[in-house]
């Protein structure tokens, strides 16, 4: 369960992070991962590592530009989609532009409200994300991934591929829902489970989400809009390792 807060006033940053921390301790909520930051980039960059489970504390104006908060919800979107999102600043004008911008806001919260009523707000939030949390399926086998620079964790059958970028040992794992950006090498990521195959010398796939192979375009598909590439030398390999998945099924 992770809670990430994006506030350009350190003062007002250092608020909301106290505010959070005081409903986890007085509800007993465990371990919360709190992330806090007053830059955009920085946040996105944790989105894109983040496990799922995310509450978003943003300011909708940072550095005087009035809609920072708003395109940052929207990218935020791209690699979240079941992420709650709470807009807080002192413009209470934007709030209604918050349903322009179609991102599914959870909540407004003003500023310049009592901190008693913030806090009542903001740990109504919180209880909606543990309660998701708590009530996952208890039956749902999670992929977990840690190491020195990176830290989540996803549905194992929400995994489609790993894929390699330009950056050395930075790599992509693309999933149904959103695309997790780390560090890590190929070789280790296949060695973590025998349903990982590596296909192509840019791209391990997850085989039981394997749909079709096309032999005569190279191509390993997950569904009809998305697929990756395999070698010819490899097409023999990854299918014998499918059928013998699917026979210790």
């Amino acid at each position: 369960m992770n809670i990430r807060i994006l506030e350009d006033d350190l003062v007002q940053r250092q608020k909301l992070a106290t505010i959070v921390k005081a409903i986890i301790d007085e509800n007993k909520l465990g371990t919360v991962d709190i992330f806090q930051t007053g830059k955009p980039r920085e946040m996105l960059e944790k989105v894109k590592s983040d496990s799922e489970c995310n509450l978003y504390l943003l300011d909708i104006q940072i550095k005087n530009n009035p809609k920072t908060g708003l395109e940052l919800a929207q990218d935020i979107r791209t690699y979240d989609e079941t992420g709650i999102i709470v807009f807080i600043t002192t413009h209470s004008e934007f709030a209604p532009k918050t349903y322009e911008y179609k991102v599914s806001a959870f909540d407004f919260i003003d500023k310049e409200w009592p901190n008693v009523k913030i806090s009542q707000h903001v740990a109504e939030a919180i209880n909606t994300l543990y309660d998701r949390f708590s009530h996952k399926e208890d039956n749902t086998e999670m992929f977990i991934f840690n190491n020195q620079n990176s830290n989540f964790q996803v549905p194992f059958n929400e995994i489609l591929y790993f894929e390699t970028t330009d950056i050395s040992h930075k790599l992509k794992l693309v999933c149904k829902s959103r695309i997790i950006s780390f560090y890590a090498s190929m070789k280790s990521i296949e060695e973590l489970d025998d349903r990982f195959i590596q296909c192509h010398r840019s791209y391990i796939v997850n085989l039981p989400n394997v749909t079709q192979i096309d032999r005569h375009e190279n191509l390993v598909y997950f569904s009809k809009e998305v697929y990756c590439l395999i070698t010819r030398r490899k097409i023999k390999t990854v299918l014998a390792k499918m059928e013998q998945l699917n026979q210790n099924i």
